[in-house]
């Protein structure tokens, strides 16, 4: 309707739909555009070259509730072992089949008493095993505590534009680990120092082995992902930038709108 007063906020990703015509004019069209992370805008920059589009990183702030009231997974939950968790959409295009295979060969190869849990809305089957517990949809209280609990999170989706639930582990000092084929979450990792990425199976076995014997390290890294969370996701450093871009860079001039949107 009005491009010089639009501030456009993609979460992009490298999917197919972003490869639609329609996006062409779309990304070079608005006043500033709104990223979540840096590697989302070079993927943008890079499909449409589209760099003197006025831009800021700013995403989205995490709220982690102050008071969150204790919740006891063992007897709660019946979870008796140390555990990683999944957080999201539980099918093919955030968790592989691949990623089921390598960590049943782990735990089957070292021999812990470790348990997978998911939880999330299920599109796909998961394979049936004492290793791997599904939870279902729970409310944000199971949640967060469910994070708090766990040794850390395992997010391997390939296709994300900033993935709240690494910035809700990073909120509670947990380490992650990511696939290194999604750029995002390879960023995170390397700007955060706050866990691992993996593209194969030696790597997964690695990063296991450290995040689950070595507590030392896993505090470390969880400490060093809320010092990154806390420059980068806090609201009020987004508001301000949002503040910024409305007052000071969007074209202040007011267009008559075309009758259909009066």
């Amino acid at each position: 309707i009005n491009p010089a007063k639009t501030i456009f906020i993609p979460l992009a990703h490298d999917e197919w739909a972003i490869y639609m015509p329609v996006f062409k004019k779309m990304f070079k069209t608005p006043a500033c555009i709104m990223y979540n992370t840096n590697a989302e805008k070079k993927l943008v920059n890079r499909l449409f070259k589209n760099e003197l589009i006025y831009s800021e990183i700013a995403g989205t702030g995490v709220d982690i509730p102050a008071d969150l009231p204790e919740l006891d997974v063992k007897v709660e939950l019946n979870i008796q072992t140390d555990y990683i968790l999944y957080v999201g959409r539980v099918d093919v295009f955030k968790i592989t089949y691949e990623d089921f295979a390598w960590f049943l060969k782990y735990a089957d190869e070292s021999e812990k008493k470790i348990k997978l849990v998911l939880i999330g809305n299920l599109y796909m089957e998961i394979p049936v095993s004492d290793h791997i517990v599904y939870l279902g949809f729970v409310d944000e209280h199971t949640k967060f505590n469910l994070i708090k609990h766990s040794l850390f999170l395992f997010q391997p989706s390939q296709f994300e534009s900033l993935s709240m639930v690494v910035l809700e582990a990073f909120a509670m000092e947990k380490p992650v680990l990511v696939h290194k084929n999604c750029e995002v979450m390879k960023d995170h990792i390397d700007l955060s120092k706050g866990g691992y990425y993996y593209n194969n199976y030696r790597d997964f076995r690695y990063a296991f082995d450290q995040l689950t014997e070595n507590k030392y390290l896993n505090k470390k890294m969880g400490e060093s992902g809320k010092a990154y969370l806390d420059k980068n996701y806090r609201w009020d450093n987004i508001i301000d930038k949002f503040q910024n871009v409305i007052e000071n860079k969007l074209n202040k001039s007011v267009r008559k709108l075309p009758d259909e949107y009066s």
